[in-house]
């Protein structure tokens, strides 16, 4: 799906949450707003693409998500994304509802929002790059722990039993 190129923002009134059908979608120049959750339950979404003419996210290195450029926070993934090295925080309801097999959390992540993996299905693999220093996986848990709390970063995580 291509967004028309006038569109500023990516909020509630733009109704893709729970949009089974929709598999790709591009962000045009124009937008300078994503709301978190947006595409909250859209299950079929593979591929995110910004224009990279856009100075306010980008979806660097083909990374099938919405990076808001200044903050390196990643606002908005879907089943096919790689968080890639520069991103340093994964924002609220990032992947909120979507169906994942893998999920690597890179060294360079500090943050995690607590909401960020809520509701997700179909985990196969979840890890943390050794060298990140707030969270981890130890042991091959194929969960995200946060070193300094030895806390489950996400609530639904751990009632899944990862």
């Amino acid at each position: 799906m291509s967004l028309p190129s006038s569109l500023k923002n990516l909020d509630e009134a733009a109704i893709f949450g729970g949009c089974v059908s929709l598999d790709s979608i591009f962000i045009p120049v124009g937008v300078t707003n994503v709301q978190s959750g947006i595409f909250q339950g859209c299950t079929a979404l593979e591929h995110i693409a910004v224009d990279p003419e856009n100075k306010v996210c980008d979806s660097r290195e083909n990374c099938n998500a919405i990076v808001e450029t200044a903050s390196n926070t990643l606002v908005a993934g879907c089943r096919n994304t790689i968080i890639v090295d520069s991103v340093n925080r994964i924002g609220e309801l990032a992947f909120s509802g979507m169906t994942l097999k893998e999920i690597r959390i890179p060294a360079s992540v500090i943050s995690i929002d607590s909401t960020a993996f809520m509701r997700c299905k179909s985990f196969s693999s979840i890890s943390v790059d050794e060298r990140n220093t707030m969270y981890n996986s130890r042991g091959n848990c194929n969960a995200i722990i946060e070193t300094a709390s030895n806390t489950l970063i996400n609530e639904q995580i751990k009632n899944r039993g990862f």
